[in-house]
């Protein structure tokens, strides 16, 4: 989506530069930046959980790199370029599925796309850059689009690049059988998601049968014209908190956790999912990144800006359950649905799992259909833990976290038929068919060194999304 937040925050400046912001002078706690291995997270059942990022720009998009993503030889910046391996390799991201704008995107091949830089691997036709980092990290990297789609994961561009490739990829077409289904097929081979989901019709989802959409984009929060138009939510309600970390006069907020000021999943993504899946459309819930580094060229009081690539790929990912971290591995589990939107800003999860075991002793996980034949269905959501290394950790006696368990129904009803407090694992057991989802919800009390103002770390937020399990 086209960015819109330079003239929103010169506007926001004019008339809300001196609106009363409280600054602490307290000296900002310590924390690992680096997020941990996604290999310590956990093997839910024999499953590998790898960290996915979908819906991420590079250079190639028109608007990335404040407007200034490839030079007048169409070469990237080499500045935001570092900026991606630095997001990629400190948050040990296993898979990125790039989403370039046509704009630019569908006039360069793939070689230039994977953007290589030193040491990085192109594998394939290339269709997969492996990208080396100096901490040992090796993380996988796939390109694709966004137009009005999304198309994620493609091994290679559906035609000959040039105008043609671009009037393709950004027609305004939500029929399963046209560009939808030119996508999943080869040699692209991609995966179809719907982005921007709240500024969507539920007709235009129902007709293009995504395999996915996103239930959460950052954009949403803060951009004025989504929130007003789509959300239902004041334009500027979020303007004075992000002016607060702008000026910081006494340097000492830390921006890596700004987005608990303004962090919110909007029921409109909620009504939309559970519309499809009510009408058996079996379809993944993702988190869009959308990172452009084209908001904040500010530099915040850690030398970084405040929209870095590295700090909203650390905030917010996707905890996919794969065989293994091949291709066809991970791709196969975005698609079923084997994944949880994943706050990491909030601490790391560790063991984590949603799950379903039949009386006949059948299990069955997150994008999977289990049939009752007369029998009952025991749901399962394991309680996570903090990781050691995630901020607060030492103080995790000091937050709280509460889980639910939904059931949608044929209808599209969305049912609280369980929930528990965060004192052990939510078991529930039924012999009633329906789509079911856990919601994993946190008050970080373990936070409290490292937010600006209190209230931030004693209010609710949500932690853990899965996906759906399907009992019939």
């Amino acid at each position: 989506m086209k960015n819109r937040f330079p003239i929103f925050i010169f506007f926001a400046l004019l008339i809300v530069g001196g609106a009363g912001l409280v600054f602490s002078a307290c000296g900002k706690a310590s924390y690992q930046v680096a997020l941990p291995n996604s290999n310590e997270l956990g093997s839910p059942r024999g499953l590998r959980m790898a960290r996915v990022i979908t819906h991420f720009h590079t250079p190639y998009s028109f608007d990335a790199c404040d407007n200034n993503g490839l030079d007048a030889t169409g070469t990237p910046n080499s500045g935001c370029l570092s900026d991606v391996k630095t997001a990629i390799c400190q948050n040990r991201v296993d898979w990125i599925f790039v989403s370039d704008h046509p704009q630019k995107m569908a006039y360069n091949n793939f070689s230039q796309l994977l953007i290589p830089q030193s040491g990085d691997v192109l594998q394939g036709a290339p269709n997969i850059n492996s990208v080396q980092c100096s901490n040992g990290f090796t993380a996988s990297l796939m390109t694709g689009f966004e137009g009005v789609l999304l198309g994620l994961g493609m091994d290679a561009h559906t035609g000959t690049v040039g105008a043609a490739l671009d009037s393709v990829y950004s027609a305004a077409d939500f029929s399963s059988g046209g560009l939808a289904a030119t996508i999943r097929a080869a040699p692209a081979n991609g995966i179809v998601v719907l982005p921007h989901t709240e500024s969507h019709t539920l007709a235009e989802a129902q007709s293009l049968v995504p395999d996915g959409i996103e239930i959460y984009n950052i954009h949403a929060n803060l951009d004025p014209k989504i929130r007003k138009t789509y959300v239902g939510a004041p334009p500027f309600a979020h303007v004075g908190k992000l002016l607060g970390y702008l000026i910081d006069p006494y340097a000492t907020l830390n921006p890596d956790f700004i987005f608990m000021e303004f962090m919110e999943i909007y029921p409109a993504y909620f009504t939309t999912w559970n519309a499809l899946v009510a009408g058996s459309i079996k379809v993944a819930g993702l988190g869009g990144s959308d990172a452009h580094e084209n908001i904040f060229p500010q530099k915040m009081n850690d030398g970084e800006r405040l929209d870095s690539y590295r700090r909203l790929t650390r905030f917010m990912s996707n905890h996919v359950q794969s065989a293994s971290l091949s291709e066809a591995d991970i791709k196969a589990a975005v698609k079923q649905g084997r994944s949880f939107l994943v706050f990491e800003g909030l601490g790391t999860p560790v063991g984590l799992d949603f799950y379903v075991t039949h009386s006949g002793g059948t299990v069955a996980g997150m994008g999977d259909t289990l049939s009752l034949s007369g029998g009952t269905a025991t749901l399962t959501v394991k309680l996570p833990r903090l990781h050691s290394v995630s901020a607060g950790a030492s103080n995790s006696a000091s937050m709280k976290i509460r889980m639910e368990l939904h059931q949608i129904s044929a209808a599209g009803t969305d049912t609280i038929v369980a929930q528990n407090s965060g004192t052990g694992d939510l078991v529930y057991a039924t012999s009633a068919a329906g789509n079911y989802r856990a919601q994993i919800y946190i008050t970080p009390g373990h936070l409290a060194p490292f937010v600006a103002r209190a209230p931030l770390s004693t209010q609710e937020y949500p932690w853990i999304i899965s996906n759906h399990i399907y009992v019939q």
